[in-house]
């Protein structure tokens, strides 16, 4: 989930999922302006476990600045520069030009993202959810992205799945969808099956 969580967000802010869709054609975005660069930015990483640190990893490499959503406090010597409890999430959410969603689906976390808390996200951010679908409404974000607030959203995870083709989040240029595709990869099956032989 981690590569995809960055590959979805670069898709965005370089306006690649505009430009790989024209195959044959040399075809620049629709605002070129418009393109962002993560030097400088604020990461929120809504769930700081083993995804979530990983990809606080990456975003720090691009010289994002990080702050993390968790139960639990950042480790000594963590890229994170700031951590809050589930609680105080509202208190961080203006501050992200990008929200990562890693959370697992639990009791605690099904819907914790609804239309209040995308109301708090800052005008032009994006949104990125690699985990689960239950943990964000759906209907929260379609207007939060209709009414211009984000700048894009690239989700991995939807609520139903697979998403119904007449669901109006597929009618936005600035979104990227794929089909819950995050956690694949040729050695995952590999990580798996060692995990299952420590825990036996």
């Amino acid at each position: 989930r981690i590569y995809p969580a960055m590959a979805l967000l670069l898709s965005l802010t370089r306006g690649l999922n505009q430009t790989i869709p024209a195959r044959g054609k040399w075809e620049p975005p629709e605002n070129v302006a418009q393109l962002t660069e993560l030097q400088g930015r604020t990461a929120v990483i809504l769930g700081v476990g083993g995804v979530g640190t990983q990809i606080a990893v990456r975003a720090a490499a691009f010289g994002m600045t990080i702050i993390g959503v968790d139960p639990k406090d950042a480790a000594p010597g963590s890229l994170i520069k700031q951590m809050v409890k589930p609680n105080l999430m509202d208190t961080v959410l203006p501050l992200a030009d990008v929200v990562f969603v890693t959370v697992p689906e639990t009791p605690a976390t099904k819907g914790m993202l609804a239309n209040p808390q995308f109301q708090e996200m800052k005008r032009g951010a994006y949104f990125i959810a690699v985990s689960r679908g239950a943990v964000y409404s759906m209907d929260a974000l379609v207007q939060a992205l209709s009414s211009h607030r984000l700048a894009g959203a690239g989700v991995d995870v939807t609520d139903p799945e697979p998403l119904p083709k007449n669901h109006p989040l597929w009618k936005f240029k600035n979104v990227v969808i794929t089909p819950h595709i995050a956690g694949a990869s040729d050695r995952s099956l590999a990580r798996v099956l060692d995990l299952l032989r420590e825990n036996i």
